[in-house]
């Protein structure tokens, strides 16, 4: 008798032990499934927030306008750029939450959708410094533009003036073609200047480029200088040499005034900014994609 209480005593704390172990496994699955949605469900809020005030700021980009005070919109860049710490933070924090979500996870698909959110906050943090590197240089190319397209009207009006100096030089004005080439020189320089100057504040290679093209103008302009003297002294073989060097330089200057910085400077600029938003939407476009995949697997999955 005492044999057979022994042996229940035994299979009943067997079973016991059973249960408890079964239950302590139903605890941890419990416990670790409540852990991943907890994780999930943060990561995704904050990314929400990060991505809403981002969105803000991209309008707010998309509505700045190109005015004649450079210093406007390097304010404006600035006021943009003051909800980029609080989007960055927000993205931090949910990586970290898609961190702790992949480190909590059992299945290897909630793995994988941790993986999938955590990457796409890191490429949305990405483009967050490319937001704020491309705001930082909006001023600076603003007031490149102010330059360029001083140099643009410098460029324009010494181009018809050498035009003139020529025409007059050939209807025998020697007196006012030799003043318009002197002017046409003086323009041609400025521009060149103002270019050397707009060059140093953002480096551009086509800016850089036109520097040392745009002497062709002044070449051209000293020639008609010559022309008009070499006419006045009734030099005629050295006059008509000069007419042919003249018709040279006239299509090269022309081709110098058809470079999209001179010939489009509101274009240049556009292209600029493109270039921001480009590198920036890259990132933002890749963190778009992960996270689509990363929410497909997840809704599969529960």
């Amino acid at each position: 008798m005492n044999g057979y209480r022994r042996l229940k005593i035994v299979v009943l704390a067997a079973v016991i032990a059973i249960v408890l172990a079964l239950f302590g496994a139903g605890a941890f699955l419990f416990l670790q499934s409540r852990g991943v949605d907890h994780y999930y469900s943060a990561g995704n809020a904050k990314l929400d927030k990060a991505l809403a005030g981002l969105d803000k700021a991209l309008d707010d980009l998309a509505r700045v306008r190109i005015g004649k005070d450079p210093e406007a919109l390097g304010r404006a860049a600035r006021r943009i750029g003051r909800r980029i710490p609080a989007a960055r933070a927000d993205l931090s924090a949910a990586e970290k939450d898609f961190n702790r979500m992949r480190k909590t996870a059992f299945t290897s698909w909630e793995a994988k959708t941790a993986v999938l959110l955590s990457n796409g906050a890191r490429e949305a943090r990405a483009g967050t410094r490319d937001l704020g590197a491309g705001l930082n240089r909006l001023g600076a190319i603003a007031k490149t533009l102010v330059k360029v397209e001083e140099a643009t009207d410098r460029f324009n009006e010494a181009f018809i003036l050498t035009n003139g100096a020529v025409t007059a030089g050939n209807e025998d004005k020697f007196s006012e073609a030799k003043k318009a080439a002197a002017e046409a020189d003086r323009l041609f320089a400025e521009a060149q200047k103002l270019l050397t100057e707009a060059n140093r504040i953002i480096g551009d290679k086509n800016l850089a480029a036109l520097i040392p093209a745009v002497s062709k103008g002044r070449e051209w302009a000293t020639g008609a200088e010559k022309m008009a003297d070499a006419g006045a002294a009734k030099q005629f073989d050295a006059y008509n040499e000069l007419v042919k060097e003249s018709n040279k330089l006239s299509e090269e200057v022309a081709v110098v005034g058809r470079a999209r910085v001179l010939a489009d400077p509101r274009g240049w600029f556009n292209a600029k900014i493109d270039e921001i938003n480009d590198s920036m939407a890259g990132h933002f476009d890749k963190a778009d994609r992960l996270r689509e995949k990363a929410l497909k697997l997840w809704e599969k999955n529960t």
